[in-house]
């Protein structure tokens, strides 16, 4: 499952570090595969107001995320789905606005490092 706004940000990626056919025709074919939360729904409208009003309260200040994060972590919410994310940003919403983990990056290792 992803959320339709996903959709756009991995292609952005995909652009940006210059992905060649076959990568993105493998993209595309996953893509497809999944299940697309769209962001006009009812339920997922409903779950961005709460998860934006409730970061603007948090007790440790207001936490403010882009709109896109919010959507993701909306289109979540609303599925019931486990977010899975690499975004620290989405940190402060688990696991009371939706269930979910963030997932550490591991940076590549360079040329002759072990890893």
């Amino acid at each position: 499952m992803v959320s339709v706004v996903s959709l756009a940000e991995v292609r952005v990626l995909a652009a940006v570090n210059h992905w060649g056919d076959r990568k993105r025709q493998t993209l595309e074919r996953t893509l497809q595969s999944l299940v697309v939360v769209d962001i006009h729904h009812p339920l997922v409208i409903d779950a961005y107001v709460r998860i934006d009003l409730n970061a603007r309260k948090h007790p440790k200040g207001a936490r403010h995320m882009g709109n896109n994060d919010l959507w993701i972590a909306a289109c979540a919410a609303a599925a019931d789905a486990f977010l899975l994310s690499t975004d620290d940003d989405l940190a402060h919403l688990i696991p009371d606005q939706v269930r979910g983990d963030v997932i550490p990056v591991i940076p590549p290792s360079a040329p002759g490092e072990p890893g």
